[in-house]
């Protein structure tokens, strides 16, 4: 069993389907940084995928546009084309932070096609934070 879930155990007395980590930093393994997740929410609260065309959550290419897209309820929801990346990404976020609640992550400050490279922590393979 992973650390996080044997210390979510150990403090909270029970296992949820998922331990999700607030930050996203899977090295944070403070009691504050856990939390009880669904799968759906733990998705919710995961960055773009590596092969992303555009780096951006819940934006993909469509012909010579941008398009914006959730996953809510089960459900796909298209939520427009753009003409760039980035307006495709406001959308997109306008939308999650509405949908997700607690489980909405802002992308990083900075250049936001970044949001989806993993934390430097993990990269760097330092050993995980406990409280």
């Amino acid at each position: 069993m992973e650390y996080h879930r044997v210390k979510f155990v150990l403090v909270n007395g029970y296992l949820p389907p998922r331990v999700d980590h607030a930050d996203r930093d899977r090295s944070n393994n403070r009691k504050g940084n856990l939390r009880a997740a669904t799968p759906a929410q733990n998705v919710q609260n995961s960055s773009a995928h590596r092969d992303s065309a555009a780096g951006l959550k819940g934006v993909s290419r469509h012909g010579s546009g941008w398009r914006a897209q959730i996953f809510t309820d089960g459900r796909k929801r298209h939520l427009g084309t753009y003409r760039t990346p980035e307006e495709a990404s406001a959308a997109y976020q306008s939308a999650a932070r509405a949908a997700h609640g607690a489980f909405f992550m802002e992308p990083p400050s900075g250049n936001p096609r970044q949001a989806h490279l993993p934390d430097l922590a993990v990269r760097q393979g330092r050993p995980p934070v406990v409280e």
